[in-house]
């Protein structure tokens, strides 16, 4: 996902760089400018940073920090307060630090940065929805080729003719591109036995984040063990039913916004169907369960009131894999992360009976969690599928 971001900002005028991924040099400075206290992607995000302007790659003079944010109740909220603290602390609090965000959603307003919506609204939508379409082809691949960098290179060229696209605004290519990706991730040799299949869920930055999950999805292709990961496209448009659950609960007041919101849904869906065409000539395709079912399941096990963090989403998404027969599921979280605690192991009991197959594993992670336990718990669940390769 990340290769499209500095595109979307290149539409809207301005020149971004993202950041390396994180590593231990980011927990420990990390540590230093923030604290043990915060969740971890708080800890990582602010070694990044950090990291990367003492790095003296760039001018401090000359440069804004920006992070995107989703003005929720979890302490994410807090991380412009958190960055701010630590660029002050190491010298550089003249560094502004900007949300990127969508309009009236968290107020940071920064003279001399403005987003033109109407801009990224297309772009973002269709580089999303490639990026997601892309993962599943590559999930579904990787764990099963017989030469993996094969499928790495795939993935890589796709990104780059995807964003060269977007760029030139042709969307409507996109869905050609994605007929070829098909064709050419269905050519891949593959080995032909039965591989074990997991499901991820959790928290956003820990479930999409090889370093913050200490490379586990990359050690489960590497035991060939096929990994589904549910589309980031889920964790945005549940803002959709939120919105919905809202007006009908009298928390929010009914306005304008509905309609317009009724018909990006109502947009959303018919491109998430065309490109599910597309997709299932996948010869490894499972289809994605659509967000309004996802939270009609959720609806059974918790209130959808539940809305800080993930909220809702994860007890969606468990009950869709298992419905497809994806009954183990690991639900990777950082340590003391509250909305995914409270959720993610509160529901745990419920959803057990309701699919009493289910294998849900939850996983903590911050600086000081051991690779060699989490391993051994992964083993452990593994290795009651039959089929495990070692």
């Amino acid at each position: 996902y990340s290769p499209f971001i500095p595109l979307m900002d290149k539409i809207a005028g301005y020149k971004v760089v993202n950041l390396p991924p994180s590593d231990n040099a980011s927990a420990d400075l990390g540590l230093i400018y923030a604290n043990n206290e915060i969740c971890y992607p708080a800890t990582l995000v602010v070694g990044d940073i950090i990291k990367a302007l003492k790095s003296k790659t760039y001018n401090p003079d000359d440069t804004a920090v920006a992070i995107t944010q989703t003005g929720g109740q979890c302490r994410a909220t807090n991380y412009l307060s958190l960055i701010k603290r630590a660029l002050a602390h190491a010298g550089y609090g003249h560094i502004p630090v900007i949300a990127i965000t969508s309009p009236g959603s968290l107020y940071n307003e920064q003279p001399g940065f403005t987003l033109d919506w109407k801009k990224l609204v297309l772009p973002a939508f269709y580089g999303l929805m490639f990026a997601d379409s892309l993962a599943r082809l590559y999930y579904g691949t990787v764990s099963r080729a017989k030469h993996k960098p094969d499928a790495e290179l795939l993935k890589n060229k796709y990104i780059s003719r995807a964003i060269t696209l977007i760029e030139k605004k042709n969307y409507r290519s996109l869905s050609s591109l994605l007929r070829e990706a098909v064709d050419d991730f269905n050519y891949l040799e593959v080995i032909t036995e039965d591989i074990p299949t997991v499901g991820i869920v959790g928290e956003i930055y820990i479930k999409y984040n090889a370093f913050g999950q200490y490379n586990i999805i990359n050690w489960l292709i590497e035991n060939r063990v096929e990994v589904v990961v549910p589309p980031l496209f889920e964790f945005m448009i549940q803002a959709f039913i939120n919105g919905r659950v809202m007006k009908n609960s009298h928390i929010a007041n009914s306005s304008g916004m509905n309609l317009v919101s009724r018909f990006l849904e109502w947009e959303s869906e018919h491109h998430i169907r065309n490109y599910e065409k597309l997709l299932s000539r996948f010869r490894f395709y499972r289809p994605v369960v659509p967000i309004r079912i996802t939270s009609e399941y959720a609806s059974e096990v918790v209130s959808l009131m539940n809305q800080y963090g993930e909220g809702w989403l994860i007890p969606g998404e468990i009950a869709s894999f298992a419905r497809q027969n994806i009954i183990d599921i690991i639900c990777m979280q950082p340590f003391g992360c509250i909305a995914n605690h409270i959720v993610g192991k509160g529901i745990e009991k419920k959803m057990k009976e309701k699919y009493p197959h289910l294998n849900l594993l939850s996983l903590d992670f911050d600086q000081g969690t051991s690779k060699v336990n989490l391993l051994n718990r992964l083993h452990f669940l593994i290795q009651n599928q039959e089929n495990f390769v070692h």
